[in-house]
């Protein structure tokens, strides 16, 4: 018998633009990156009032969590392999998004739509997939902190720095490359730096 958890919410959403991610949850790509173990694939959403609740099974996900975490103590390659793809899939959603805009999509056929709107559900797809990973060990048990915590305070009294366990997390968890987001923010500060200032 399943043991259904509420873990996700979310407003002003509608099936289609939010099924990849969920959808993401009982795919190929995560099974093999937990060797064949679930974290549940018998999932269901409440849609209702442009909203959703996305309901899983606690048991399956409390066990993938617990295999993922042992996993990724004997094998760092994980994280690589996961970090990797999904900047390989973001590259090619990025593509795709660019080359869609110089498209005249009046004049594409429903084949063509249908086309564009698969390949482009898939790419989503599979990038939730890999996102997914720390989701598993943390979202909903906090596993990965508890460890990641556990081993900075073992590690506290061998540094020098003067920072608190959860200052030392927060660092540990930010992005150390610039996301496309801050990337494109910098790019248009650098255009907006050019344009000459009129003097009253």
């Amino acid at each position: 018998m399943f043991e259904y958890i509420k873990s996700h919410e979310e407003h002003s959403v509608t099936p289609l633009t939010i099924s990849p991610n969920h959808n993401a949850w009982p795919s190929k790509i995560l099974k093999k990156l937990l060797d064949g173990h679930e974290v549940g694939e018998q999932t269901f959403c409440i849609h209702r009032d442009q909203g959703l609740e996305f309901y899983a099974d606690h048991n399956a996900w409390d066990r993938g969590s617990d295999y993922f975490l042992e996993k990724l103590k004997r094998d760092k390659k994980i994280v690589k392999e996961v970090s990797f793809n999904s900047h390989r899939i973001a590259d090619q959603i990025l593509k795709k998004i660019r080359n869609f805009e110089r498209q005249n999509i009046k004049k594409w056929s429903n084949k063509e739509i249908t086309k564009f709107l698969s390949s482009s559900y898939k790419l989503g797809n599979d990038l939730c997939a890999y996102g997914f990973i720390p989701v598993i060990s943390d979202h909903f048990f906090h596993k990965f902190t508890d460890l990641l915590k556990s081993i900075v305070k073992n590690k506290e009294k061998n540094i020098s720095v003067k920072m608190t366990v959860p200052e030392i997390i927060f660092l540990l968890c930010s992005h150390y490359k610039p996301v496309p987001s801050k990337l494109a923010r910098i790019k248009l500060l650098k255009l907006l730096k050019k344009i000459p200032i009129k003097k009253r």
